[in-house]
């Protein structure tokens, strides 16, 4: 499970970091995230975003609680 959130805005800024993308999370709870203005880096942590994306799957919700696996 990854636990890490991130952001791409456009080609020159993207987010990364452990906060969540709410009011509360933002104001209130003690989290970190580094602002990145770097187009290199942010067209990494676009692909790493895409690929992340590739792997992964839909949870079908109509399944029963039971018939879903999450490994």
């Amino acid at each position: 499970m990854l636990h890490a959130k991130s952001m791409v805005f456009d080609d020159h800024t993207a987010v990364i970091g452990s906060v969540n993308f709410d009011q509360r999370s933002l104001y209130l709870n003690f989290e970190v995230s580094m602002f990145v203005f770097s187009p290199a880096r942010v067209s990494e942590i676009a692909a790493w975003t895409e690929d992340l994306s590739m792997q992964s799957r839909a949870l079908a919700l109509e399944l029963p609680r039971a018939g879903r696996r999450f490994m």
